[in-house]
């Protein structure tokens, strides 16, 4: 109790400090900082799990031949830990803002939503996890050795790509609740003249199309960090399954600032983009008890 007592007056600190408006609206000053806030979390995690342990085991693995090093796979405890933390730090914050979002108020309810959404959202993040199994091992991953490591990564690619939007009600539920994530934007619509776009409709776009470029860049950053898998300088960071583990995490980095650039952009510019898909926000009561 005292525990959820303390969460619940941070958050307050938090909304409170930043002006959290009224409107039920996710302003991208908002979603900037909790994007900025998740990337250094898994950054420093990266350092502190995995990097730092590498740099022993370098010292400890001199003598071996530089393939032997390389058929060598990370541990399993380290890597589990490291993918538990860093789902934990996209989860908690992404899920914050979503409860905050629609809830409208904050106490005793507030925190089990926002606890409720990480649940979902860690199953959500499970069942997506299936489907990167299957591309890793297509891709060449070798389904009989280090099997528990190729699954720890396939979780650990899913959270950084799937858990902040994973956090919204319906995400894995909803026939379009993935691909409206990695669709490419939609054209964007001119607004009204001499009008500004409402705010209501901005915001969760900015929200949207910065998941969409962490997505993109989780991905894509995968692809130059697979080269260190078919080098042979014996390099610690050549274990598997070291090479997706960073390039996940340094291609949402690089999303990431994609996203918030795009949203910096699109503020200045008179045109709205309004989603198809995208409905009236649910007010706080009838949000609290779908959750």
């Amino acid at each position: 109790t005292s525990s959820l007592c303390r969460y619940d007056r941070l958050c307050s600190a938090i909304f409170l400090t930043m002006s959290w408006p009224s409107s039920n609206s996710l302003p991208p000053a908002v979603k900037a900082l909790e994007a900025a806030l998740s990337c250094g979390a898994t950054i420093v995690l990266l350092l502190k799990i995995v990097l730092r342990p590498l740099g022993k085991d370098a010292s400890e693995m001199a003598h071996l031949d530089p393939s032997e090093i390389i058929a060598t796979p990370f541990g399993t405890r380290s890597l589990a830990l490291c993918v538990a933390l860093t789902s934990a730090s996209v989860l908690f914050p992404a899920a914050t803002l979503t409860v905050q979002q629609f809830h409208g108020s904050l106490g005793a309810s507030f925190v089990l939503a926002t606890l409720r959404s990480v649940l979902e959202g860690s199953l959500a993040i499970l069942v997506a996890s299936i489907p990167v199994f299957l591309l890793i091992v297509l891709c060449g991953a070798d389904h009989r050795v280090a099997v528990p490591q190729t699954a720890l990564v396939a979780v650990h690619i899913s959270s950084l790509a799937f858990g902040a939007p994973a956090c919204r009600r319906g995400f894995m539920t909803s026939s379009e609740g993935v691909l409206r994530l990695l669709r490419w934007p939609d054209v964007a619509e001119p607004a009204d003249e001499g009008r500004a776009p409402p705010p209501e409709r901005a915001a969760p776009m900015a929200s949207d199309v910065v998941n969409r470029w962490a997505a993109y860049g989780t991905f894509s950053g995968l692809i130059p960090f697979s080269i260190l898998l078919v080098l042979d300088h014996g390099s610690q960071t050549q274990r598997w399954p070291i090479p997706l583990v960073l390039g996940g995490v340094v291609g949402r980095a690089v999303g990431s600032i994609i996203g918030i650039t795009v949203v910096a952009f699109e503020m200045k510019r008179p045109y709205a983009t309004v989603p198809s898909w995208q409905n009236e926000p649910m007010q706080g009561d009838s949000y609290s008890k779908q959750l």
